[in-house]
């Protein structure tokens, strides 16, 4: 039986942003905080 994904909709948590800030680390999403954005690393 296939089920529905828990999340529907792609979701960075501010906390987390700034956590990869700290230490220097880039998102793997865009700007707009879309993985689209990047798919090649995707």
């Amino acid at each position: 039986m296939l089920q529905r994904p828990i999340e529907l909709a792609n979701y960075m948590s501010g906390e987390f942003g700034r956590m990869l800030d700290r230490f220097g680390l880039r998102r793997s999403a865009g700007r707009t905080e879309i993985c689209f954005d990047n798919a090649m690393a995707e």
